[in-house]
């Protein structure tokens, strides 16, 4: 208890910042893990919208993937169309709204479908299941996002790609300027 006062004092005094405090560090283990991907994969960290940020938007042969990273104590589970830990539930369909909500952004830049964007929820928790796709939500135990990244189909040729990640691109930019 004494470490996590120290924390909390370190942070502003504000219980709600250890909360973020934890959410950015599920992004940092996340982000250290796209790292290890091999070329042809890209990534937008951290990109702001008005309702917060995705935390990475990749793009690589197989597609498109949104990756929100949890970072949670205690025993995590899919079921039910959510991630459950504890008291903490997140919804599979706030995962699914920003995927949507990507892709329809994306099809008005490119004029064209980008095909479907993954969403996919990193677990940084006891996570036994490891890996779970339910209703359009793929749920995976950090440490395996790199091989399950890796072993999907590829869907884009490398001009699909180029054209995607400008798209992306543009699209960060725009958030940029009007946040």
């Amino acid at each position: 208890m004494f470490g996590v006062g120290v924390v909390v004092i370190a942070l502003g005094g504000h219980i709600s910042a250890f909360r973020w405090w934890l959410g950015a560090e599920g992004e940092r283990e996340t982000a250290r893990q796209i790292e290890r991907l091999s070329a042809g994969w890209h990534c937008e960290h951290d990109v702001v919208h008005e309702h917060g940020n995705w935390d990475h938007i990749v793009v690589g042969p197989p597609g498109t993937f949104l990756l929100d990273s949890k970072y949670l104590h205690g025993r995590a589970v899919a079921r039910d169309d959510a991630l459950d830990c504890g008291r903490l539930k997140f919804r599979g369909s706030g995962f699914r709204g920003g995927a949507w909500r990507i892709k329809t952004e994306l099809e008005g830049r490119l004029g064209s479908s980008p095909g479907w964007v993954q969403a996919v929820v990193v677990v940084w928790a006891d996570f036994p299941q490891r890996l779970v796709k339910e209703n359009d939500v793929v749920y995976i135990a950090g440490e395996d996002l790199v091989a399950w990244l890796e072993r999907q189909p590829i869907k884009l040729k490398g001009h699909q790609r180029t054209a995607i990640i400008s798209a992306l691109q543009e699209l960060r930019a725009a958030l940029d300027q009007a946040a």
